[in-house]
């Protein structure tokens, strides 16, 4: 992004880290535009952390990716932690698959 580093106070993301084709790097560019003790908010689907639920994920996985371009199996809520996030609050919405997360850029940049 042609943006300045630390320039928003939040950042909002949307169902998008299941088909940036680099996820890490994606979360690192939305890092790097927030302001130290800045707010992200990310509401996404990804892998479930109970096994059983990630069967018919990983059943529906080809057709999912080749159809929309998407993955249901992406480990976002690792990835944010990857990318520098603190994770303070996760919402599960649906079967641990859909999460609100809420994170913050640490203010010791």
């Amino acid at each position: 992004m042609e943006l300045d580093d630390n320039t928003f106070d939040t950042v909002v993301s949307t169902f998008v880290f299941c088909t940036v084709p680099d996820p890490i790097k994606g979360l690192k560019e939305a890092y790097r535009v927030l302001k130290p003790g800045g707010t992200a908010i990310f509401l996404e689907h990804m892998k479930s952390n109970l096994r059983l639920l990630n069967i018919p994920l990983y059943l529906m996985e080809p057709f999912i990716k080749t159809l929309l371009g998407t993955s249901m199996l992406r480990e976002t809520q690792k990835n944010i932690e990857k990318a520098g996030f603190k994770i303070e609050k996760v919402e599960n919405l649906f079967f641990n698959i859909v999460r609100l997360i809420i994170a913050t850029k640490p203010t010791d940049e």
